[in-house]
């Protein structure tokens, strides 16, 4: 796991590949204070979040309503193209016991960059070469 110097952890979430990175599946999110509805778009920089009360804490359901985060190899199969994402561990709802606890629901996440393989190192530092 890649931990931030602010103590947020790094994340993989896969999306469309198109300039605005939109989300596989649609739903309801707030990027950078402006509603979306449908495929979500996700521009490095951007903070996604939703409210916590609408994430489903069920651990049992797999697909449910939240902010999907998940590890390289869970992330990296679910579109065209893979982000890097930095979730702070207050704003994680749940981890699904589905898919070997590889992916989690959060309520809110940065986007930092595209990536093509997972990062290599421990800490990320965002002026560092990215993978």
């Amino acid at each position: 796991m890649t931990i931030t110097p602010d103590g947020s952890f790094i994340g993989y979430k896969g999306v469309q590949n198109d300039d605005a990175n939109h989300s596989i599946s649609s739903g309801r999110a707030t990027v950078n204070g402006t509603t979306h509805i449908g495929h979500i778009p996700n521009p490095p920089g951007a903070v996604v979040e939703m409210p916590r009360t609408q994430v489903s804490d069920d651990r049992h359901n797999g697909c449910s309503t939240g902010l999907h985060v998940g590890t390289w190899d869970y992330a990296s199969t679910f579109g065209p193209k893979t982000l890097i994402v930095s979730v702070n561990p207050r704003d994680v709802v749940s981890v699904p016991k589905d898919s070997g606890y590889q992916k989690l629901r959060t309520c809110r996440y940065t986007v930092l960059d595209a990536v093509r393989n997972p990062l290599a190192h421990t800490t990320y530092y965002p002026d560092a070469d990215i993978a």
